[in-house]
């Protein structure tokens, strides 16, 4: 499509009313330009310096069209109290923008030059400038370049997209900022009963750790509480619960802690398994079915590799990372939802990757569009719950750090620990498995759903994702 100045700079404008600092808006051209920020603004930090720098940027890489239908896909035009966001036109920017291209200075006519000239050089000057500033910055309110003016206010009531349907952003009370953390935005998502999904974004800490060239983002998961596994089956909410699914227990985080944002990638496995040295046993730096891109989660390895890859993480980087525990993966996954997904009702092929073509019992959470990816695909493909976890349901089955009871009646919730930790049984040759995977129907992809393995298998759909508390 073709750009006027206008389009850049009501472009401009929108990327600074919804991204309102800097790390917001390095997320989201990381997500869909795949280029650093700072490269493209040079260190600087000032928004409005770096909005201009973005705009030109994404102008000379012929990628201007690509960064603006994400914009627009994930920003439909609304305003909201955390984060504001100027209404976008429903069409392409430039068809609806193109009566107000901006136009050359009128020229003046004999009689005005005769007139104007009466008063010299200087009123020439003036008067083609006032002629010039009337025609084209009269009640225009965005800047022609940086810096010069505040970009509008959403609720002026003047945006062509006034009428489009509202997106509600979804809210999130933030408590104190963990040491090391840094406030994100990121994409999530909502669907309904019918399938029909809402977008939006959400917001949280951030923190990243860093060894050579692996680098390990992880989200603040705040003190809470929470009602661990899924309410009996006379409830409306949940009613496929399993019997290990309850009775639901009360547990309680007096402390907060950090989790992989999404599940430990196949590139982060080869640095920690090539870089750090074995603590207890050795790692297959290459142990994927689905390879071809670093960013697909690493699988095909057990409870054992992934415990030493933790080890070798906390002996690396001086603090201590883990396995999560089952209540904490299930609280993290939840995110403060009480619905079968972190995303609501039911699961859609937008929102993860698992089986949709599954039939019969499994087909009772599943998706209208019936999709079967058969693989594992890129981690953060699918929008991240509302604490910033991405992949927590389906894509990789993820080991936890429980084990699971030998003693059948032992096999659900009437015993947990109720501080978080982790339930140990040293007999137990099996442990914990959570989140479902690419290959399991929606049912085995619920936030409560509980699976367990053999903690010495490794299969094509088991991964996992690192937990750590301060």
């Amino acid at each position: 499509m073709a750009w006027t100045q206008q389009d850049k700079k009501e472009f401009r404008c929108a990327l600074q009313d919804v991204y309102r600092d800097y790390s917001s808006l390095e997320i989201f051209v990381a997500d869909e330009l795949d280029v650093n920020l700072a490269t493209i603004s040079a260190g600087n930090q000032n928004l409005e310096k770096v909005a201009f720098d973005l705009i030109q940027y994404a102008e000379a890489k012929g990628k201007l069209d690509v960064l603006y239908e994400a914009f627009h896909r994930y920003n439909p035009g609304h305003s909201f109290q955390l984060l504001v966001r100027k209404e976008l036109r429903e069409e392409s920017v430039p068809k609806t923008l193109a009566a107000e291209t901006i136009t050359a200075p009128k020229p003046i006519t004999r009689s005005q030059f005769l007139r104007y000239g009466g008063a010299g050089a200087a009123g020439i000057t003036v008067a083609l400038l006032f002629g010039w500033i009337k025609e084209n910055l009269q009640g225009t309110g965005t800047p022609t370049s940086p810096g010069e003016k505040t970009p509008p206010s959403p609720n002026s009531g003047t945006s062509p997209a006034s009428n489009l349907p509202e997106t509600r952003i979804r809210e999130r009370k933030l408590g104190p900022k963990p040491e090391g953390g840094r406030l994100i935005y990121f994409k999530t998502a909502s669907v309904n009963a019918d399938g029909t999904e809402s977008w939006g974004m959400s917001r949280g800490y951030s923190q990243t750790f860093s060894l050579g060239e692996m680098n390990l983002e992880m989200m603040w998961i705040e003190p809470g509480r929470f009602d661990i596994g899924s309410p009996p089956p006379y409830d409306h909410v949940d009613t496929r619960r399993h019997p290990r699914e309850g009775p639901q227990q009360s547990i309680i985080f007096a402390q907060g802690f950090w989790m992989g944002r999404y599940p430990v990638t196949q590139q982060q496995w080869q640095w920690v398994s090539e870089s750090i040295e074995q603590v207890g046993q050795p790692l297959n730096p290459a142990p994927s079915q689905f390879r071809g891109n670093n960013n697909r989660p690493v699988e095909t390895v057990s409870w054992y590799d992934a415990d030493e890859f933790c080890l070798r993480l906390s002996s690396a980087l001086k603090q201590k990372f883990k396995l999560p525990s089952e209540a904490q993966w299930e609280y993290a996954c939840r995110a403060g939802t009480r619905t079968p997904f972190a995303f609501g009702e039911i699961l859609t092929g937008k929102l993860a990757n698992y089986d949709g073509t599954k039939t019969g019992d499994g087909a009772i959470y599943g998706n209208p569009n019936k999709v079967f990816r058969n693989e594992t695909t890129d981690v953060k493909k699918f929008p991240a719950n509302l604490w910033g976890l991405h992949d927590m349901h389906g894509n990789v089955l993820e080991w936890c750090e429980d084990t699971w009871p030998g003693e059948r009646k032992e096999r659900n919730y009437e015993t947990i620990p109720t501080d978080g930790t982790a339930w140990i049984n040293s007999t137990s040759k099996s442990r914990v498995q959570r989140g479902g995977s690419w290959q399991y129907h929606a049912r085995a992809c619920r936030s409560a759903m509980r699976l367990h393995e053999v903690q010495s298998r490794a299969y094509s759909y088991t991964g996992f994702r690192v937990c750590s508390v301060p």
